[in-house]
């Protein structure tokens, strides 16, 4: 088919890398930049341009059968259907949105799209798929397309096959197949045929090369002329039988040509193994790791103390022994008895199933007291657990926190901190100066507090004195500048109340039948003394 009317345009309407309309941003952003104002301003006018080409097409549009679009997202499709006079109507039959993902909307990518939705692809051979149609008495019969093979000949009858002797009759297929010359399109399409690779293909009956066929043919001519030369040795032949044997009587050992000194250091090494593993679990170490992991859970400093202390006390002893058996002192060892300090760092960094350490569940629990002994001990601040945190970032509070900093300011060498995201160490002159600079912002926040203060009074008596000065009258105003004029020249103005005759400088009076009076009172016996009568 030929393009008989399209139009190409783009408008800058998403901000990049976002993906959204900047419509569905400013509902609750409000972005008042400019890039936000030209995308709004694009998103109308794109709008009203589209609308407006397809008004104009709308002659083409009635006329056509189909109507195929692409509008996705509901920004998109109110496009094309939303608004009070909208292109086109959500209910019309002709309507089909495309079924494939497209590309960015171009004249050449619509090209491409509606030779995707006019062409068709055939599985298989096209004469199957010709066969299946009914022939129309108008149009000429249909010759059947015969098959070709691979070598551009076509196949008018089947290769003979003998199963029993597995060769080919190669004589009369050559005899069967007529050569013809394939056209240059068939040859073509017949290397770009579809293969199902899944499916079971029967193997081709194809002869053997040349210097194969002779190669088998000497062979077999040299085993008869053998044995026409020597017809003195006898032909054997081959007899099948069924024999049992028992595998503990009649199957030998393999030979083992591993020597012995190698067989012995393995040996040696499994034992060595076995005992650091015996030794590793001893009473000691595991009563101790349950009280340890009590008194952490728990918050209980005396327990963990104690604990502790026990555990240094072996630690001692196993040394003195260890120093007795350099002096080669006559000394009864058990491996349950011995204790090293590396032993009490392992049993302190070793994880419960959610991977956190002591450290982790004193950190967890607000125990201040108990990280630090950890810590003293050999708990790493770096352990992390399953959610990847470390004992400072685990904690819940800023008192466990700066615990840690503490510690860190107290032993900067001790751990490697690097990796323990802790953000620096807190020493009493660190904290103090922290405390002194919190002082000194919180006071220049009063001050400002004081003069914003200041300012707010300042613009309320300002707005008060303006809203006095609007509700008075013309004849009231005109008296006020005449006021403004005499203090101006350097004269003394003196305000008296009409009743008492009291001096009113500097407050607000009363005013009735333009007579300025200080309080109510006086306002109110001067119309006592003079009523009215009607």
């Amino acid at each position: 088919g030929e393009p008989i009317v399209h139009k190409t345009f783009h408008s800058y309407t998403v901000r990049a890398k976002q993906g959204f309309a900047q419509s569905s941003r400013t509902v609750t952003n409000h972005a008042k930049s400019a890039g936000a104002s030209l995308r709004r301003y694009n998103e109308v006018s794109l709008l009203q341009h589209v609308q407006d080409i397809l008004e104009s097409w709308s002659f083409h549009i009635n006329n056509s059968s189909l109507i195929l679009y692409r509008a996705v997202g509901p920004y998109n499709r109110t496009v094309l259907f939303g608004g009070k006079n909208p292109p086109l109507d959500k209910n019309d039959l002709r309507l089909r949105p495309l079924p494939f993902p497209t590309r960015r909307a171009t004249f050449s990518e619509v090209k491409r799209v509606y030779d995707v939705l006019s062409s068709m692809e055939i599985y298989g051979s096209a004469s199957d798929f010709t066969d299946s149609f009914p022939i129309s008495p108008r149009q000429p019969l249909r010759k059947k397309v015969s098959k070709t093979d691979g070598s551009g000949e076509i196949l008018v009858e089947n290769v003979e096959y003998d199963a029993t002797n597995s060769t080919c009759n190669l004589q009369d297929s050559e005899k069967n197949k007529v050569s013809v010359q394939p056209s240059p399109e068939r040859q073509h399409k017949n290397s770009r045929s579809h293969i199902d690779r899944a499916k079971p293909r029967k193997s081709p009956c194809r002869p053997l090369p040349d210097i194969v066929a002779r190669l088998a043919q000497s062979s077999s001519e040299s085993e008869l002329d053998s044995q026409i030369s020597t017809p003195n040795i006898p032909i054997v032949s081959l007899i099948e039988q069924e024999l049992e044997i028992e595998f503990n009587e009649n199957l030998l050992a393999f030979q083992d040509t591993v020597p012995r000194y190698m067989k012995n250091k393995k040996i040696r090494r499994q034992r060595k193994k076995a005992k650091k593993d015996e030794c590793v679990l001893n009473e000691t170490l595991t009563n101790a790791k349950v009280k340890l992991w009590s008194a952490c859970k728990l918050g209980d400093d005396e327990l963990l103390s104690s604990v502790i202390n026990d555990l240094l006390i072996e630690i001692k002893k196993s040394v003195e022994l260890e120093n007795k058996l350099e002096n080669k002192e006559d000394v009864t060892v058990s491996c349950n008895s011995v204790i090293n300090k590396d032993d009490m760092t392992k049993l302190v960094n070793d994880p419960n199933e959610d991977g956190n350490t002591m450290l982790h569940v004193a950190a967890l629990g607000g125990h201040l007291k108990l990280v630090w002994q950890l810590m003293e001990v050999g708990s790493d601040p770096c352990n992390k657990n399953k959610k990847l945190q470390t004992p400072y970032a685990a904690a819940n509070d800023k008192e466990t926190r700066n615990m840690f900093r503490r510690f860190m300011g107290a032993n900067p060498d001790k751990f490697n901190y690097s990796k323990s995201q802790i953000p620096g160490p807190l020493t009493d002159e660190i904290e103090q100066e922290e405390l002194e600079k919190k002082k000194q912002q919180k006071k220049i926040k009063r001050e400002k507090d004081k003069v914003k203060k200041k300012e707010f009074e300042l613009k309320k008596r300002e707005e008060d004195a303006k809203q006095r000065y609007l509700n008075l009258s013309d004849r009231e105003k005109r008296a006020l500048a005449a006021e403004q004029r005499i203090l101006k020249q350097g004269c003394i103005m003196i305000s008296r109340c009409f009743q008492c005759g009291v001096d009113m400088a500097g407050q607000v009076p009363f005013e009735y039948n333009s007579n300025r009076f200080c309080s109510m009172p006086c306002l109110k016996e001067h119309r006592l003394r003079n009523k009215v009568v009607i």
